[in-house]
């Protein structure tokens, strides 16, 4: 938020995450970002980012260098319950021949609570790239150097088509187009 806060200092920005979609008619909302596949009824969608998932674990908990399938084999998954997540768990099995490896007991279906959990370091989970870089760059997470998922869901900015043409809707679009570029 400080690049925000530096960039556009006279616009006021309140976040409120939710997965209820925005009604634009009677809240005070200007526009919504949504991971999902930009066909909103009755809405703009504009496609600003890509993401895919990685496979993601504490520091030491995973050797790069030692063959994966039989440490993921002892591991717990920690598994969000995304669409994405699934198909990208079936072909992390599919490329390691893990038959036997199902689907963890523990589904979380909240990204940050499934990154908190892998940061803890209680195995291991497929994580959006977009959403764990400051964990890495931290050096509270690594991901493992061989294995990315592009995601089906892609992250679009969504709103009536009138609210594309605001200038402070403007600003923030090439804010954050330019913030989701350098990632």
């Amino acid at each position: 938020m400080a690049s925000f806060n530096k960039a556009l200092p006279d616009f006021q920005l309140r976040i409120d995450p939710t997965e209820q979609l925005a009604d634009f008619n009677h809240d005070d909302i200007d526009i919504g970002i949504r991971f999902g596949f930009g066909n909103y009824p009755g809405l703009k969608s504009e496609l600003i980012a890509e993401d895919e998932l990685v496979l993601a674990y504490r520091p030491g908990l995973i050797d790069p260098n030692k063959p994966l399938r039989e440490q993921l084999s002892k591991l717990n998954f920690i598994y969000d319950e995304g669409r994405d997540n699934e198909h990208a768990w079936l072909e992390l099995n599919k490329q390691l021949g893990l038959s036997g490896h199902t689907f963890s007991n523990l589904k979380i279906d909240n990204a940050a609570l499934v990154q908190q959990a892998t940061v803890a370091g209680q195995g291991f989970s497929l994580l959006r790239r977009r959403l764990v870089n400051q964990s890495l760059e931290l050096g509270q997470l690594e991901i493992y150097p061989d294995f990315a998922w592009l995601c089906e869901y892609r992250y679009f900015l969504v709103a009536p088509e009138r609210h594309f043409e605001w200038p402070k809707l403007k600003a923030f679009r090439d804010w954050i187009v330019a913030e989701l570029s350098a990632c």
